[in-house]
């Protein structure tokens, strides 16, 4: 029972972390010209009293201090070493432990694999994430814990998320993460280093209705399958069976309305539980990894053969969905394929 309570604070704690980490730096660049200082012991001390031009002034030392990371930190498609000459990427691994543990937000996890443990070890192996989920913060609770089998895939990110400095200081530093890009994958996939990636995307992000019993999963985007056959490399889904009930989005209509309109992902980034308080619902980990599917390598395959393999991807997701939802506390939901 003292366990109990001393997990749920902990998970709070994590939760709200991981939640608001952005706002963070929203409210840190919206007020700096306003006289916002966070190296002061009363940031709010000269707040409102500044001039324009120390409020300028403050602004840029902002923006310099969020290009940092980008110059110190380079995007790694390896993990970074966890030695004593590298004392930043010891303090994420540190971080990483205290924040997605199977202790506290990330508790009582279950995570199968439909095919040997060891043969997802091996090199040429596409990892691709479904459904996305509104805000898939557990991805890292899942590298995490079973880092034995993660820890050397390098896995790609949208670009959106590089633009929180909190974030690409921890990515940078941590390795083994890169800005989802064609250039970047194809770069990463000729080394033969496993790559994962979330083919549905912001499209399958802003198509997610939490807590509905049909769960919208995006078939439009085929070039990961066509770069797959160019490269050589298996598929193997990774279905994330929690991800859909993970995170309200208030203000969903309005980022959708933007994204319409801007093929951006903008918005107000409000994520909340269903009582609109900021923090996640707190589902615990249900994750199937389906089986390695064979791809043999097409330097130039024809539409046919990329519908073939597009088909039978989602086909393993959809078999993985309904044989462990069940177990794994989703026997009333179903998958919807969307475009």
């Amino acid at each position: 029972k003292c366990r109990g309570v001393v997990e749920y604070v902990v998970a709070v704690g994590q939760d709200m972390f991981m939640t608001n980490l952005h706002w963070m730096f929203v409210f840190w660049y919206a007020g700096a010209p306003f006289g916002l200082n966070v190296f002061s012991r009363n940031p709010m001390e000269r707040m409102f009293e500044v001039t324009p031009l120390e409020g300028a002034l403050n602004f840029v030392l902002c923006v310099v201090l969020g290009v940092i990371p980008s110059l110190c930190f380079p995007y790694s498609a390896v993990r970074k070493p966890l030695d004593w000459k590298h004392p930043v990427s010891c303090a994420v691994k540190l971080m990483e432990t205290i924040l997605v543990s199977p202790f506290g937000l990330f508790r009582d996890p279950m995570i199968v694999f439909e095919d040997d443990e060891a043969s997802y070890k091996r090199n040429k192996c596409m990892f691709a994430i479904a459904p996305h989920g509104t805000l898939p913060l557990s991805v890292w609770a899942l590298w995490h814990q079973r880092c034995d089998i993660f820890d050397e895939v390098c896995l790609f990110f949208g670009s959106q998320i590089g633009m929180i400095p909190g974030y690409r200081l921890w990515t940078g530093a941590r390795g083994g993460c890169m800005t989802v890009t064609k250039k970047n994958l194809i770069n990463v996939m000729k080394t033969s280093q496993n790559v994962a990636l979330v083919p549905g995307g912001v499209s399958e992000m802003m198509k997610c209705e939490p807590h509905a019993k049909n769960i919208n999963v995006s078939i439009k985007h085929k070039g990961f399958v066509r770069i797959a056959m160019q490269q050589g490399f298996d598929l193997a889904p990774i279905v994330m069976l929690h991800e859909n009930d993970m995170y309200d989005n208030p203000m969903r209509d309005f980022q959708l309305w933007c994204y319409k309109k801007t093929k951006v992902p903008m918005g107000l980034p409000y994520y909340t539980n269903k009582w609109f308080l900021p923090m996640s619902n707190q589902k615990p980990l249900r994750v199937v990894v389906g089986k390695r599917i064979k791809v043999k390598k097409v330097e130039n395959p024809t539409e046919a053969q990329v519908e073939a393999l597009h088909r039978k991807f989602y086909e393993e997701v959809v078999r993985c969905w309904g044989k462990h939802k069940k177990s794994m506390g989703y026997e009333d939901r179903e998958l919807t394929f969307v475009m």
